[in-house]
């Protein structure tokens, strides 16, 4: 874990909250996925996209041009939000429709974006290479 994700897991809710909405995320999670964008050198996308015509759902980042969209899955083995049957029945659908209307959707967790892996599938998506921090 990095001094910058130890500051802000440990920032009080306030400012959390404010470094969250400055950034356009809403959560720590989706805040590490921009900053390991950014960090790659990759483009950013735009935040909070609604991408699906007639449906309130949004994705975490998207970048409308390429229609590659991602949204971030934290709580995965917590039984709450994306891991319950609820939250997995509205996931199934909401990437369903994402297919429909024509977007390649990546839904990732924690440990993908701690790993890389969610970064490197999309570089590969957008078709960039990844920038090697020297």
């Amino acid at each position: 874990m990095s001094v910058r994700q130890r500051w802000l897991m440990a920032a009080k809710p306030a400012r959390l909250a404010e470094i969250l909405k400055a950034n356009g995320v809403e959560s720590q999670l989706e805040l590490l996925l921009l900053n390991r964008l950014e960090r790659a050198g990759l483009p950013i996308g735009e935040a909070q996209v609604q991408g699906i015509p007639g449906r309130k759902f949004t994705f975490d980042r998207a970048w409308r041009t390429q229609m590659i969209a991602v949204d971030v899955n934290g709580g995965t083995f917590a039984r709450m939000g994306h891991s319950t049957g609820v939250g997995i029945e509205r996931d199934a659908e909401k990437a369903c429709l994402a297919a429909l209307a024509g977007w390649r959707y990546f839904p990732v967790t924690r440990k993908q974006i701690e790993s890389g892996q969610a970064v490197a599938w999309l570089a590969a998506a957008l078709g960039v290479e990844i920038r090697r921090e020297q």
